[in-house]
């Protein structure tokens, strides 16, 4: 079975409290059941520097998604590792929308203002991207917190290139 889990932030590389650890958890576990999971991911900012402080390489996938967001056409491009337990996680780099100081927020807290527009990009670039990545057809799409809420909407009605 494929799992492909969609979620703004998993453990180790970037959290702000129990979505990341539930993230940090469930795939492995899954993996280890039997199941061909992979974990989809922004490469926030404290994502890339997570990678960099635990010495891993992020490999180029080749794969690049370009959606029209908001009245632009947004472009980024997948990263991939694959850790001890066979659980890949693919990173979407588009440093217009992920390379900033919080998740959400900036360092005073305040909420960024193009957080529906940022993670709408996301998702898109997600459904774009999954069966490629995956080597097939996700059979589960786990679709985690308000950040990936537009997975099943999208599936449903756009017409964008999906899984």
């Amino acid at each position: 079975m494929k799992i492909a889990h969609i979620s703004s932030e998993v453990a180790p590389w970037c959290k702000s409290g129990g979505l990341g650890d539930v993230l940090g958890a469930l795939p492995a576990a899954q993996a280890r059941a039997g199941a061909q999971v992979a974990v989809f991911l922004p490469l926030h900012r404290s994502a890339r520097e997570s990678a960099d402080k635990r010495g891993l390489a992020l490999q180029p996938t080749g794969v690049t998604v370009t959606a029209h967001i908001s009245g632009h056409q947004v472009s980024g491009h997948f990263l991939a590792h694959q850790d001890a337990n066979g659980v890949k996680t693919f990173l979407l780099d588009c440093q217009r929308f992920f390379d900033r100081d919080g998740l959400y927020a900036d360092a005073d807290g305040r909420s960024y203002g193009d957080n529906g527009v940022r993670y709408a990009f996301f998702c898109q670039g997600v459904l774009q991207a999954a069966s490629r990545l995956m080597g097939g057809t996700p059979d589960v799409l786990h679709a985690h917190d308000w950040q990936a809420a537009l997975i099943p909407i999208y599936l449903r009605h756009a017409s964008i290139p999906t899984v």
